[in-house]
């Protein structure tokens, strides 16, 4: 698996950083859309199995699940200080979850969490069948996920005996933690830009007189970001000029401390999330690089969004996505059922 999760670590930075308007109410909206489309192949697909649920158990499942209330930064508290920063608490992705399922519409209901969540979730399914239900569902998601410009493997399908836990932030059985990556009490400084770098290096001394484990780090954004959360290090503070690399900086850490320019002796131990899906994160930057820290676009009209998602199709024709192993299998043996024959 070591490989799926170099991909599923991309798709889950590309999807964390998009802060497209309601992105995840525009996605869901859009597959729904798609299953109904494809109801007489799901239909025809599901009595040749012989499996003992229904086409509409199928939609009001994805109903159900997609009409819940999202979680993902919905409890967000920003304050301000009177030394010119903010702070604030939210609730946010874990990073790669895996979720040990078999049932068809439990496996549904994760397929649409890792859209809710923005966590990018394999599910270790122990009657792994190429050609199957659940087989079908994430084709569906993958092709639509991909239509607004994000890595089909933010969602994966996997035999259970095939899936390695080594690498991944949590696994979860039946609804339960079973394996959960703990978090070390390591402090990163990422010095993107020497211009702090005596800020920075006074910082260090800062750290270490309260034997605080501390370590400036150097280097191109994405190295310095796999490098960090492979460590799970209680805090790390990225100190940049740029608020759009902080920002991005913000939203691809894993950890329940991330800075803006800012100190990392503010750092606190959060109570953990009580869902499985998330985690508790504290961020801190200068007020004056707020107003791009956690900024959405604006609303589009129903016309402009249809607009938008022709021209992604287009943009990635242009570009060369990594698929999984395992996606490709799939969408070759389910293709001709479910997307009809010719």
């Amino acid at each position: 698996m070591f490989k799926e999760l170099d991909l599923l670590n991309d798709a889950y930075y590309e999807y964390n950083v998009d802060n497209r308007y309601q992105i995840e109410d525009r996605i869901l909206s859009y597959i729904g859309s798609r299953i109904i489309e494809n109801k007489y192949s799901m239909q025809n697909l599901i009595e040749a199995l012989n499996e003992d649920f229904t086409f509409n158990d199928i939609l009001k499942t994805f109903n159900d699940e997609a009409n819940l209330g999202s979680k993902f930064k919905d409890n967000t508290v920003i304050r301000k200080l009177d030394n010119g920063f903010v702070y604030g608490y939210y609730r946010t992705s874990v990073g790669n979850i895996v979720v040990e399922e078999n049932e068809t519409l439990e496996v549904l209901k994760y397929f649409v969490r890792a859209i809710k969540s923005r966590n990018s979730i394999v599910i270790a399914d122990m009657d792994y069948d190429e050609i199957s239900v659940k087989s079908a569902l994430l084709v569906i998601f993958c092709e639509a996920i991909s239509k607004f410009g994000l890595s089909k493997n933010l969602i994966m399908l996997v035999p259970f005996e095939e899936c390695n836990y080594d690498g991944f932030d949590r696994v979860i059985e039946k609804n339960q933690i079973k394996q959960n990556k703990k978090e070390t009490m390591k402090f990163y400084l990422y010095l993107q830009d020497e211009f702090f770098k005596d800020i920075v290096e006074q910082e260090l001394k800062n750290m270490k007189d309260q034997n605080l484990d501390c370590e400036i780090i150097r280097g191109d954004f994405d190295y310095v970001v796999n490098k960090i959360n492979a460590e799970s290090p209680k805090g790390a503070s990225i100190y940049s000029k740029d608020a759009k690399i902080g920002y991005n900086f913000l939203n691809s850490i894993k950890s329940s401390n991330v800075f803006l320019n800012s100190s990392l002796l503010n750092y606190e131990i959060l109570k953990e999330e009580e869902n499985n899906l998330y985690r508790n994160k504290k961020i801190m930057y200068p007020l004056t690089q707020g107003e791009t820290i956690e900024k959405n676009e604006t609303p589009k009209e129903e016309e402009v969004i249809k607009e938008e998602i022709t021209e992604t199709k287009q943009n990635l024709a242009l570009t060369i996505r990594k698929e999984n192993p395992w996606y490709k299998r799939i969408f070759d043996a389910i293709k001709r059922f479910l997307f009809g024959k010719k």
